[in-house]
């Protein structure tokens, strides 16, 4: 159990974060303010920070600022003064925001995931008189595509003939098929 919650990053930091988070209640409530000696808050401070001490040294060795590198600087500043829990606080703030920044990309990429699913893999077009079937990212300008009722829109164009009505949901929300007609 714990094997897959250290494998997993995004997991590994909702661990931290909540176990940081967790320290500093602990602390605030009085409950437990040292452990061996070590104030709990600069313990907080000192592991629940590590992902981002570790990602400002290794952007700092690429020749890159980052928010970590302020964060970082922060905390260690707040910790040389004495304030472990400001420290504490300064971590945790970022954990919390790193991690509702991968809960909100994991979100799109799934979202975006569910939208690729839904294209269409083949297309039929009409070339030199002749059904042909071809992959979406071959048809070129001016190509005549053939789309039978039922069958997913595999690209963008307009309606040569016929009528029909058309599920855009998967493009724009619309829960009700539209109707469509030679220029649409």
């Amino acid at each position: 159990m714990i094997e897959n919650l250290l494998k997993d990053p995004h997991k590994r930091h909702l661990l931290i974060t909540v176990a940081t988070a967790a320290a500093i209640i602990i602390y605030i409530s009085g409950a437990l303010r040292t452990v061996f000696g070590f104030d709990v808050a600069l313990i907080a401070a000192l592991l629940g920070g590590l992902p981002i001490y570790y990602s400002a040294i290794s952007a700092i060795l690429v020749g890159s600022i980052s928010a970590d590198l302020a964060v970082a600087l922060a905390a260690l500043a707040a910790c040389a003064i004495g304030q472990y829990i400001v420290a504490a606080e300064v971590i945790l703030i970022m954990l919390i925001g790193e991690a509702l920044e991968n809960f909100a990309v994991g979100r799109t990429r799934s979202a975006i995931d569910a939208l690729l699913k839904l294209r269409a893999r083949k297309v039929c077009v009409l070339k030199k008189g002749q059904q042909k079937i071809i992959s979406p990212e071959e048809v070129e300008p001016g190509d005549i595509v053939i789309v039978k009722p039922g069958e997913k829109i595999p690209v963008d164009g307009k309606v040569k003939e016929g009528f029909s009505s058309v599920d855009q949901s998967p493009i724009t929300g619309e829960s009700i098929p539209v109707d469509q007609a030679p220029g649409d």
